[in-house]
């Protein structure tokens, strides 16, 4: 991960987002460069307050009011077992993904990477 970028400039580095994230109690992070998605391990498994911690989070380190929408691993898989046939998600009013990007979004997710910590 080389970091998140905004408009095609870096915003925080890959250590400051993984810094970030750890003090949130977040691991194995790995963004999905092409739509800016994140995958992240938690202890909290309840999405509402992960929500809220990741949308604090990025205004924190980016100084970026947004919107986040958390789903568990088991809740994309199901949204595309379901719907074999749908190419497009709409996943909030503001926010919709491409089958291929769920796809490949969960695959990370599956295997994320191994930081030092």
């Amino acid at each position: 991960m080389d970091g998140i970028k905004v408009d095609g400039e870096l915003q925080a580095t890959a250590e400051r987002v993984e810094y970030s994230f750890h003090t949130f109690s977040l691991r194995n992070e790995s963004m999905y460069e092409p739509t800016g998605d994140a995958t992240f391990a938690s202890p909290n498994d309840n999405a509402l307050e992960l929500q809220g911690g990741v949308e604090r989070l990025i205004d924190a380190v980016l100084h970026i009011k947004t919107k986040a929408i958390v789903l568990k691993n088991e809740e994309v898989k199901e949204m595309l077992d379901k719907s074999p046939d749908q190419n497009t998600f709409i996943l909030s009013d503001t926010i919709s993904r491409t089958r291929a990007d769920l796809r490949a979004l969960y695959a990370v997710s599956l295997d994320p990477p191994q930081h030092d910590h």
